[in-house]
């Protein structure tokens, strides 16, 4: 108990201290570096392109040369699976009466 007392206080302390510093003094440059920032930032916003032709904010994307030819090649796979889907599940059913015929039919003979 008493390590993980230290382990909380050791863990914790550093940070109780980074919070309870006061920022350092400033000289008074800031201001005029931030001044400096804010026309800059101004002039770069008089001279933003955004949204033009030149910078987009979209991006329009061509179709490829090959994309009908894949689209339809995309259909016809599918079209081939379902159709292949659909063969599968009627042949499960043909198969489930067969067994089923097949189970009435040895449960009679049993009985008789």
């Amino acid at each position: 108990m008493r390590f993980i007392f230290a382990l909380v206080l050791i863990f914790s302390s550093p940070y109780t201290f980074a919070a309870s510093k006061p920022p350092a003094p400033s000289d008074g440059s800031v201001t005029q570096t931030s001044q400096q920032k804010a026309t800059a930032a101004q002039q770069s916003a008089a001279q933003d392109n955004r949204g033009t032709e030149e910078h987009p904010v979209l991006i329009k994307i061509v179709p490829s040369v090959t994309a009908n030819a894949d689209s339809e090649k995309a259909e016809d796979h599918r079209l081939k699976e379902s159709a292949e889907a659909h063969s599968l599940t009627y042949w499960t059913c043909v198969l489930a009466i067969i067994t089923g015929l097949i189970f009435f039919a040895s449960t009679s003979q049993i009985g008789s």
